[in-house]
Order: structure tokens, then C-alpha cells, then sequence
């Protein structure tokens, strides 16, 4: 699905939320994670706004995703316009707003599993293919504390050179973990759109 089309078809997923799972390290295990400024995080608040004028705006305190058949993922926006992708330096990501998504976006493939191990019961799981082999997800402390994580995917290339691409520089400091999936329910979409 390219940014702009506006337009969530039948066989699309349904809207879900994404937890980060891994019983080991409490301060991230079963966290939520959120879109905020382009990227994904563990421990932020979701960015999200809705322009003057428009009336019966969602919330927005929430981020909230679909699949579709074809791989890719996007955020669950009014306008259906925000492709969640990953790009060169392995980091998960979104196009803002109005700004067509790039090409790291085509090389994205998502998909849903379900009842997945060693998942709570109603979770699926989130699953990336997409450049080079991926094994899960990685959560990346940002000094100097590690109250908030930011999202990568946990690829060959970001395990061998990506040092300088995580926040702390040492991808040693990050966290493994698998992105469990629980539907999002509402009448409305999550946000009118996510910055």
C-alpha cells in the first residue's frame, strides 16, 4: 500500500495495538508501543494531532495498526495515508503526515500470526520479513536513562555495524523481544494522524 491512497479494503486487517513481550526484562515486558515523531518507542506517549478545523477528532492517545494482505502496515489514521515501514539503519518507522512514504517502505512485509507461543491468550504476533533476515524486534535504551526504548528491527546488518545507528551507540545495550499484537476496538480510527 503506498502513503496516499486513502483507502483500507475489506481483507485488511482489523485494527490492533502492539505490546512488547519479554518476560525477562520487566521494564520493557508487555509494555505498549507507540508511534511518536516518525518512529516507534517503549515507554513514550503517542504523538498524534488533529488540525484546526476539524470537527469529532479521535482521541489519539492511542497507536493503532493494520496489515493487509500484500505485507504492509500502516497506522490506523483517518485517511489511511501513514505506511509503517523500516528503514536502512533497521529503525521502525512512519512517514508523517502529508509526505509520501519513501522507498524503504516497498521492502516492508508484516504479518499477523495467531495464538502465537508464548503469548497470553487473544494475541497475535507481529512479524517482520522484510530486508535482510530478521529475527524479532529490538528495544534500544535512549541515555541517559532507559525509561524510554526506541523500536528497531533486529536485523544482520544492524547486529554487525549498527552501533552508531541505536541511540546509546553500543547495540550490545538493547533488548530482544517479540511484538504481540490484541485487536483495537473502537467506531473511529486511533487518531486523525500521528507526528
Amino acid at each position: 500500500m503506498k502513503a496516499g491512497k486513502g483507502v483500507a479494503k475489506a481483507e485488511d486487517s482489523a485494527p490492533f495495538t502492539i505490546k512488547a513481550f519479554n518476560s525477562e526484562y520487566p521494564e520493557i515486558h508487555m509494555q505498549d508501543i507507540v508511534a511518536s515523531n516518525g518512529k516507534f518507542f517503549i515507554g513514550n506517549m503517542t504523538g498524534s494531532v488533529c488540525p484546526r478545523g476539524v470537527r469529532d477528532c479521535p482521541v489519539g492517545n492511542v497507536t493503532a495498526l493494520q496489515t493487509t494482505k500484500e505485507g504492509y502496515a500502516y497506522l490506523d489514521v483517518v485517511k489511511k495515508t501513514q505506511v509503517v515501514y523500516v528503514d536502512s539503519q533497521s529503525g521502525l518507522r512512519f512517514n508523517p503526515p502529508g509526505v509520501e512514504a519513501g522507498q524503504d517502505s516497498r521492502n516492508a512485509t508484516f504479518s499477523l500470526t495467531t495464538n502465537p507461543i508464548p503469548a497470553p491468550p487473544a494475541f497475535s504476533a507481529l512479524k517482520f520479513s522484510g530486508v535482510g533476515r530478521s529475527t524479532g524486534y529490538l528495544a534500544c535504551p535512549i541515555p541517559p536513562t532507559t525509561e524510554v526504548w526506541e523500536v528497531f528491527v533486529s536485523t544482520n546488518n544492524l547486529i554487525e555495524d549498527g552501533d552508531s545507528w541505536v541511540p546509546s551507540g553500543d547495540v550490545s545495550d538493547c533488548i530482544g523481544f517479540d511484538a504481540f499484537a490484541s485487536n483495537y476496538t473502537s467506531p473511529v480510527a486511533a487518531a486523525y494522524q500521528y507526528v
